[in-house]
């Protein structure tokens, strides 16, 4: 069954204008007039295209980790050694966050604005994995150091402390906290290399 007439809109172009609507905001804040304000569609379209916020809420989590994980991690894991690119990919991160360039991470307003939604959950806990399993990956490249944390471990720490970053530049004007943790980050990483 078709849920209307052909889409006379650009849908990648029209996600990424959610996306950002959404990460600015926080899914709950974020109406349909806001939506509509962001994106250039009417209600009606916004409807028949994704039956109402929540879904489009959905397609936005997708495209961040179809788009935003990619071009923030994988693009830079594919220039450069696996320690260089693990250093850039922490400095990049904390310097966007300290610029105010994406008003926190997605995923963490995504999480900090979740209620009781197994879907929502199951979908943001799926991106946040994305982002530990592409640390690990990287981490698993390079040679560890006897007593180093395991891979994951060191990956699952780097993954929250991002999201804690990420966080707090939302309401901390400062950067004593961003560059401090990112000492420290950089420094776990030297301290876990073998080399």
């Amino acid at each position: 069954m078709s849920r209307g007439p052909a889409k006379s809109f650009d849908e990648v172009q029209m996600l990424d204008k959610a996306m950002v609507e959404f990460w600015q905001r926080g899914y709950a804040a974020t109406t349909i007039s806001d939506l509509r304000d962001a994106t250039g569609l009417g209600a009606k379209s916004l409807y028949d295209t994704y039956g109402g916020k929540r879904d489009l809420y959905l397609a936005c989590l997708a495209r961040y980790g179809e788009k935003v994980l990619p071009e923030n991690f994988d693009e830079v894991i594919a220039r450069q050694p696996p320690k260089t690119a693990l250093k850039a990919i922490l400095r990049n991160l904390v310097r966007d966050s300290r610029l105010g360039r994406a008003k926190g991470c997605f995923l963490g307003v995504a999480a900090a604005d979740l209620e009781d939604d197994p879907e929502l959950a199951a979908a943001i806990r799926a991106r946040l994995d994305q982002v530990q399993q592409t640390l690990e990956r990287v981490l698993l490249q390079i040679p560890r150091r006897p007593g180093a944390p395991k891979p994951g471990d060191l990956a699952s720490l780097l993954m929250t402390l991002l999201q804690g970053i990420h966080l707090i530049a939302r309401v901390d004007g400062t950067e004593v906290h961003s560059r401090a943790s990112l000492r420290v980050a950089l420094r776990l990483i030297d301290d876990y290399c073998a080399g």
